[in-house]
């Protein structure tokens, strides 16, 4: 992968995961309408970026290329791809194109928490600290009256104060783990996950919090997270 190549994966949010395949005809024309919508200036325009169409936002924001998949009743409705995925080659991006799934991770998470929790494998309003065994919140006056919960951390009020998403790693260089990420240990990129306020006195985004959840899961169940069943208890997602 190139440096190029490295700078498209973060700034498509509305990546695949895996692709999404080839569409039936039928699917493609029942989604005209909805990419000619997708790719027009929108409607009402509210100023910003409204008045811009898909490709002009792209260039404004100076974004080499996106992949956009739409669900719909639970299957892929429609999916493009738009630009390039190596600025330095030219290569296309195609639907097929893997992008960073960044922050569409964390639903995922959740799911696969909420599996645990109907299960009775997990309680959501109970101390994190009962599930870790790799990494510990610290107790201190903060959570002397409310451990931090896994139903905190989802919620993004367990006063978890890194703020912070993740950019990314390159697949050919060493990659951190939990632990690592959680100290802002090398070779983490982010800093270290601190609590700064009690539980639910206040929301703040924490990638770090839902990465803590992450390790939390894997402790738990002695499974990588992407064993751990979402659905139905043959289909690991």
């Amino acid at each position: 992968m190139t440096r190029a190549q490295r700078w498209v994966l973060p700034v498509a949010a509305l990546a695949l995961l895996g692709g999404a395949g080839v569409l039936r005809p039928a699917a493609q024309t029942d989604a005209a309408a909805f990419i000619a919508r997708i790719e027009a200036p929108q409607v009402p325009d509210r100023q910003g970026f409204d008045g811009l169409t898909l490709a002009q936002v792209m260039t404004r924001l100076n974004v080499p290329g996106v992949s956009i998949a739409v669900i719909r009743d639970f299957e892929v409705h429609w999916a493009k791809a738009y630009g390039v995925a190596d600025v330095s080659t030219g290569r296309r991006v195609e639907t097929s194109t893997r992008f960073q799934a960044a922050s569409i991770s964390k639903p995922i998470t959740a799911l696969a928490a909420m599996r645990l929790a109907q299960e009775q494998t997990l309680d959501l309003d109970a101390d994190v600290n009962a599930m870790l065994r790799s990494w510990k919140v610290p107790e201190t006056g903060l959570t002397r009256g409310h451990p931090v919960t896994p139903r905190a951390l989802f919620s993004h009020t367990s006063g978890a104060d890194d703020g912070f998403g993740f950019p990314g790693y390159d697949p050919a260089l060493p990659r951190p783990t939990l632990v690592q990420i959680l100290n802002g240990e090398a070779p983490s990129n982010v800093g270290a996950v601190r609590f700064a306020r009690p539980p639910f006195a206040a929301f703040k985004y924490s990638g770090g919090g839902v990465t803590l959840m992450q390790l939390a899961l894997t402790d738990l169940t002695g499974q990588d997270l992407s064993l751990i069943h979402i659905s139905e208890p043959t289909r690991p997602y």
